[in-house]
């Protein structure tokens, strides 16, 4: 087997921070996402890239039902634990508002060839683990992004955790998901206190520390987790001191080590990771994009998408070790 390269995207524009408020300066960067995403795909395009685009289910409809002041009302309440505000407090009076909708976008998608692999970001961005978000509201929320993707010929096999929280897998294998985006522990993970974990963050792009290569694995409840390897970090506050040389030098070692060892190196990033420094942004992305292509027509890289691990291990493929940073 080959080393693989796998790309997904957190697509969820304003539903990604909707239970934040909605500042000026974070309104004038989701407005750009738009033509961010027209450029990625023309980069995807350009560098035979597959990925899998997790899209919020909000984005692809303009029937939001109202009970009351309750916006959603199919979704039971208390949504969240801690309950000091309803998680729509900031649904826009206008349903078609591009900040908060955008199928367009997922039109542009499945037009692009290659053919890129449309996911589930579940339907409004809810955190899906127990400490924070009530069991029936989380299992109503899959329901409702299941047959919006029904309802627009989408598929319905991969899956990508809002902000990266795993939680609630049984109700994700009950609602029909094969893959989902698991998690390994970085190594300042376990630094006593946030400014700590933040600096260490930091120091890992600003040192270009190779990003680990992961295996697939399939857990107890037959889902295939394809955890990530490396985020393209974000240009804005103290990660704009992260040059882009160091942020492709990391990204074509996690790359190269994939082919070395026959793993997956896993990117991930949200559009709005662009927002700031956008032309530095994507000639990374290039750069990242045109390495991966190089290594593919060597015979020493697959590009795959999360869906193309549904069926893994694939036939005559060796089963995969439990999932974590390769050995």
């Amino acid at each position: 087997m080959n080393g693989i390269f796998v790309v997904s995207i957190d697509l969820e524009l304003a539903w990604g921070i909707c239970d934040r408020p909605l500042r000026p300066a974070l309104r004038s960067a989701l407005a750009l996402e738009r033509e961010v995403i027209r450029s990625i795909l023309a980069i995807f395009s350009a560098y035979e890239v597959r990925a899998t685009w997790a899209v919020v289910g909000h984005l692809l409809t303009t029937e939001c039902g109202r009970d009351g002041a309750t916006v959603h009302p199919e979704i039971p309440r208390p949504i969240t634990r801690n309950g000091h505000r309803d998680w729509f407090f900031q649904h826009p009076a206008d349903p078609e508002d591009p900040l908060w909708s955008g199928p367009e976008i997922v039109d542009w998608i499945r037009q692009t060839s290659p053919a890129q692999e449309i996911g589930s970001h579940s339907f409004a961005h809810l955190i899906y683990h127990p400490a924070t978000t009530h069991r029936e509201a989380v299992r109503a929320d899959l329901v409702i992004a299941r047959r919006l993707h029904d309802a627009h010929e989408l598929p319905f096999v991969s899956f990508v955790f809002p902000r990266n929280v795993v939680g609630y897998r049984d109700l994700l294998a009950a609602a029909g998901i094969r893959v989902y985006r698991g998690v390994i522990p970085a190594w300042y993970g376990a630094a006593p206190l946030p400014v700590l974990r933040r600096l260490g963050h930091l120091l890992d792009f600003l040192l270009a520390v190779p990003p680990p290569t992961v295996r697939p694995a399939v857990d107890e409840l037959g889902l295939v987790n394809v955890p990530d390897s490396m985020l393209l970090l974000g240009r804005n506050g103290p990660r704009r001191l992260v040059s882009p040389a160091r942020l492709v030098r990391k990204a074509v070692s996690g790359l190269e080590r994939a082919a070395e060892r026959r793993e997956v190196f896993h990117l991930r990033f949200h559009p709005s990771n662009f927002a700031y420094r956008t032309d530095e942004q994507l000639e990374v992305l290039e750069a990242i994009a045109r390495h991966a292509q190089r290594l593919v027509r060597a015979g020493r890289l697959m590009n795959l998408t999360m869906g193309d691990f549904a069926r893994w291990p694939a036939p005559g493929a060796a089963a995969a070790a439990p999932a974590g940073v390769a050995p």
